[in-house]
């Protein structure tokens, strides 16, 4: 079939065939379609780069040098320890079994060692209580104060006592008198521990007969005496423990 056009062509899409019209009657001319001429193929731009810090192919992190061990200090010569603050002096003497009055001429066992302990300050409440828990009684006195400054510290004496031979209880009692210096003066403590083969609400009746006035500590019968003394009563089994404490200031 064909169409004539008067001076005008016809293209045909993708290969269709191309009529053209002339004075000598229709002339068919096929036509190839070609694609369009292409662009020169523009090369392709070069990846676009991402400038940020630049990327660093991680080394891995040196190792830190090892320091070489730090030297070891010498070592300060070590200090002699300190030497061991020497032991109190200790000094014992011991009573006949029927012990004489203390006179002044004579003293006590506490007297001389107020004298070899060279106490001053607590000489003479010391001695007094030294003297008060060892009334009627051998006894054995074991002193102790210090080698340095025996003035300016306390002194203990630790007492094995005897009682006499018509004591109702021939139990060995035992006592502690303790002094020491307060500014210029002196306080001081005894303690003596009496055991007794009677009950203590006997020993509390007695002592009551002599002026005490009986008290309760806890359980414990407690008996204040006329001469400032305190006893506590502590019972053990059918006897009795009498703890006796004084208090003593010069």
């Amino acid at each position: 079939m064909t169409r004539h056009l008067s001076g005008c062509r016809a293209l045909a899409l993708l290969g269709a065939a191309v009529l053209i019209e002339s004075g000598a009657g229709p002339v068919l001319a096929q036509t190839t379609y070609s694609l369009p001429r292409q662009q020169p193929a523009r090369a392709a731009p070069p990846p676009e780069l991402h400038f940020g810090k630049p990327a660093v192919k991680p080394v891995a992190a040196a190792q830190p040098k090892v320091a070489a061990p730090p030297k070891v200090a010498t070592q300060p010569k070590v200090a002699a320890p300190p030497k061991v603050e020497a032991q109190p002096r200790m000094a014992a003497q011991t009573r006949p079994s029927q012990p004489p009055q203390t006179t002044a001429e004579t003293g006590s066992v506490f007297d001389d060692h107020i004298r070899q302990g060279k106490i001053v300050t607590c000489a003479r409440t010391f001695g007094a209580l030294g003297r008060r828990i060892s009334a009627n009684s051998a006894y054995t006195a074991q002193s102790e104060w210090d080698s340095r400054a025996s003035n300016d510290h306390s002194i203990q004496a630790l007492v094995a006592l005897t009682p006499p031979p018509n004591a109702p209880t021939h139990q060995p009692d035992a006592g502690i008198v303790f002094a020491a210096p307060v500014g210029s003066s002196c306080e001081g403590h005894l303690m003596r521990v009496t055991p007794v083969s009677e009950n203590c609400a006997d020993i509390a009746a007695k002592l009551a007969k002599s002026q005490g006035q009986n008290s309760m500590l806890g359980d414990l019968s407690v008996s204040a005496m006329p001469n400032g003394s305190q006893v506590m009563l502590i019972p053990f089994e059918k006897s009795c423990i009498a703890v006796t404490v004084l208090r003593g200031t010069g």
